[in-house]
Order: C-alpha cells, then structure tokens, then sequence
C-alpha cells in the first residue's frame, strides 16, 4: 500500500501512515502546522517519502513542507508552480511511476 495526498491530504496521509504502516507516502503540497491542526509530530522514513511543493503556493507556505522535511530528512522537490501543482502533472506521474518502481 501507498499513500497519496494532496493538501490537507498529505497531512492526514502523513498521520494515518503511522497506524497503516504503507510502504510509502508521495505528497503534494502537504498542508502541515496549519492552525487548528492538532500534529505537528510524525514518525517518517526518508526513503519512503517524497514530498513536492510549488514555490508559488499561497495557500500553504512551502516553508512548512521545508520545516518537515528538513527535521525527518525527506526529499523535498520544489517546483515552478502554485498550491494545485497543476502545470506539473505529467512531471509528477512520470515521478510517481518512478517512486512505486523504486526507480526515483
């Protein structure tokens, strides 16, 4: 099992993983240490996570995606892009296909 999220649903993929134990968590945009979110404690394995973020996210600081993965030491990609990530889509499934071959 993989786990896939995208905003709030890279938080909540993030917390489940713990209970779910996936062999791997690919994140976009993740919203983690947003207000009112009661985690901001994770137990991640660096070889297991990617997370991706847009420099021009104005919904949730890259900052945030930066502050995580720098403490559980994630590959964290930046990209030219905003919160949706939607100019680099065909970048992120060609990634994902690497990330589930164990190719990337």
């Amino acid at each position: 099992m993989v786990l896939i999220g995208s905003s709030m649903g890279g938080y909540i993929a993030t917390a489940a993983s713990e209970i779910l134990k996936p062999k791997g968590l690919y994140l976009l945009s993740p919203a983690f240490y947003l207000p009112g979110y009661r985690r901001t404690e994770f137990k991640q394995s660096e070889e297991s996570t990617r997370v991706f973020h847009g420099w021009q996210d104005t919904v949730v600081t890259h900052e945030y995606s930066w502050k995580i993965c720098q403490k559980y030491r994630i590959r964290l990609l930046m990209l030219n892009s905003d919160h949706r990530l939607l100019n680099e889509l065909p970048f992120l499934s060609l990634e994902f296909e690497r990330f589930l071959t164990g190719s990337g």
